[in-house]
């Protein structure tokens, strides 16, 4: 498939905030490969993994909150001590729901096969530890990085999402708001879009978007700007 080129830094603000975002090159293979490989069932399997991983992330939010709730409470009735029994009984029930889901994930990825590598990224002068597909899987793209072509299969977009979601950042691939067919990477949390025309049509068509615009046309005219454009 396609050679993409994954986007060097411009500034040195760029570059430093991928420095402070690690996952960058994993989150822009990712979508780059679910793209490329729509519509295959190793399309499917990937975009399954990640739903499961997204799901057992909030699970795992869920648990890690009502543990730290419980250590801070001091039952003082009999009711409390009810209380806090049941929701105890319902902790323990979801734990042992994440521990089946949490094994199957496991079952699943380890039908791939990663041998470790190490990488350097020539912008930041710093090394990368990861793990490397030892065997293609599925469709399968070129991406060039700082001169360097890397091979993404279904394999290695399976190792950067699971990278992804353990540094927290699984939300940075995500679908277009618009369009809901094309994944994107977000590094901000306003990028909702996979190109320019899904991004103007949100803004034309939708409610949300025609309530942005009528309250920047109010902000406007609330403006000296708008009262010399009046004149």
């Amino acid at each position: 498939m396609k050679t993409t080129a994954v986007p060097s830094p411009r500034t040195q603000a760029e570059l430093r905030h991928q420095i402070r975002l690690a996952p960058y090159r994993d989150a822009f293979s990712a979508v780059k490969w679910v793209n490329a490989a729509k519509g295959t069932a190793a399309h499917g399997r990937v975009l399954a993994v990640r739903k499961e991983l997204e799901e057992l992330g909030t699970i795992l939010d869920s648990l890690r909150h009502q543990r730290r709730a419980a250590k801070g409470r001091r039952p003082q009735s009999e009711l409390e001590i009810l209380d806090d029994l049941k929701a105890s009984v319902k902790m323990a029930e979801l734990q042992e729901q994440f521990r089946v889901r949490h094994n199957a994930l496991n079952q699943t990825i380890a039908r791939y096969t990663f041998v470790p590598a190490l990488g350097y990224d020539l912008d930041s002068g710093f090394w990368r530890f990861s793990a490397i597909p030892k065997h293609g899987r599925g469709p399968e793209i070129m991406l060039e990085d700082q001169g360097v072509r890397v091979r993404v299969n279904e394999a290695s977009a399976i190792a950067a999402l699971a990278r992804l979601a353990s540094s927290g950042e699984l939300h940075r691939v995500r679908l277009c708001a618009e369009c809901d067919e094309r994944w994107l990477f977000s590094l901000r949390k306003m990028d909702k879009f996979c190109g320019k025309e899904c991004r103007i049509r949100f803004h034309v068509h939708s409610e949300e978007g025609k309530r942005k615009n009528r309250d920047a046309q109010r902000r406007f005219r609330q403006t000296d700007g708008y009262a010399k454009a009046t004149k």
